[in-house]
């Protein structure tokens, strides 16, 4: 939440993909589905479960799920490696501008205190994570 930074953890870096959301998703009303990439099929039935929902995938590199998502999305959070694998060229601008043409809105990051290619500070954030289990 924004008063207080907590957040509600469905899973992280999952060894098995479940096939259904958990039980305890029904009680929610998200305003922003924050996903890695690391669960998409049940990050695809959150988004269809929650439209009204804000969507952000944090792609820190290129796999199949951050594959599957990215277009999908209305933000896009890419680190500088997931920009330059996704792309054949060798330059960020380019890289970002063909993100761009396939995603809704681009954030470049090199994982540290810069944006690219810009080098804006980036923002910080402190959060609380619950997580939940699988039924």
């Amino acid at each position: 939440t924004i008063a207080d930074g907590s957040r509600n953890v469905i899973s992280q870096k999952a060894s098995f993909e479940p096939k259904e959301l958990p039980k305890a998703v029904d009680s929610f009303e998200p305003t922003v589905l924050l996903f890695d990439g690391h669960l998409p099929e049940l990050s695809l039935q959150l988004m269809k479960k929650f439209p009204n929902a804000k969507t952000v995938l944090d792609a820190g590199s290129f796999h199949a799920g951050t594959k599957a998502l990215f277009d999908k999305v209305d933000w896009l959070i890419a680190s500088k490696n997931f920009a330059m694998s996704f792309s054949e060229n060798e330059s960020v601008r380019e890289a970002i501008k063909e993100l761009n043409s396939m995603s809704k809105n681009v954030i470049i990051t090199d994982g540290g205190s810069r944006n690219l290619p810009e080098g804006r500070p980036a923002a910080r954030a402190k959060s609380k994570d619950h997580g939940l289990g699988f039924t």
